[in-house]
């Protein structure tokens, strides 16, 4: 069984992580981004280290940014948000 790593360790051995956080999007796109995140993270922490787990971490990102893209070209009424441009 392959030893635990911290945040720290995971971070130099898997840089691509540092794009899964998800504090810094408005609330509708962190409810998008934040599970890509929990994956890629519990991913690199589980999984032996590995050029492949290395690949599916890219990958993963790839995805997270098309959601995230297409939860952007959203209207605001079809993401629950009553935040849109008002008719008055």
């Amino acid at each position: 069984m392959t030893p635990r790593l911290d945040g720290a360790e995971l971070l130099a051995r898997y840089p691509v992580l540092v794009y899964f956080s998800w504090d810094h999007l408005p609330p509708h796109l962190q409810d998008v981004s934040s599970a890509f995140g929990t994956v890629a993270w519990e991913m690199a922490t589980e999984l032996t280290p590995s050029a492949e787990v290395s690949a599916g971490l890219r990958k993963l990102l790839e995805a997270k940014d098309c959601m995230v893209r297409a939860a952007l070209s959203d209207p605001p009424m079809a993401r629950g948000c009553d935040d849109g441009p008002s008719s008055a």
